[in-house]
């Protein structure tokens, strides 16, 4: 990792809450939710990872990058079973039961 910083502003104005850029250039958007995030909260993360790596993709498009992206969720808990299913559906990288 050659680059971590938090609060990350992207083109579309949308804030990441942590940004990694890896020196093979993927760079990663983390979301994260606390232990009080209710599960509809959750589901507003596992989109906004759908919605983040869209960006990101679009932004290296934009300066002509080859797009290596990643998102992942990040929670103190752990999904429920109808969030699992829909973060399956979409492929997103999920850490479940955080600690720090």
């Amino acid at each position: 990792i050659i680059l971590a910083e938090t609060e990350v502003i992207l083109l579309s104005g949308d804030r990441l809450d942590v940004y990694f850029q890896q020196k093979d250039k993927t760079r990663i958007a983390v979301e994260v939710k606390s232990r009080i995030s209710p599960d509809d909260d959750i589901l507003r993360g596992i989109f906004q990872c759908v919605k983040y790596k869209s960006i990101l993709d679009a932004e290296n498009r934009l300066h002509c990058e080859p797009s290596r992206t990643r998102t992942i969720l990040v929670l103190e808990t752990s999904l429920s079973e109808s969030n699992y299913k829909t973060k399956d559906l979409f492929g997103i990288e999920v850490i479940e039961s955080f600690k720090y």
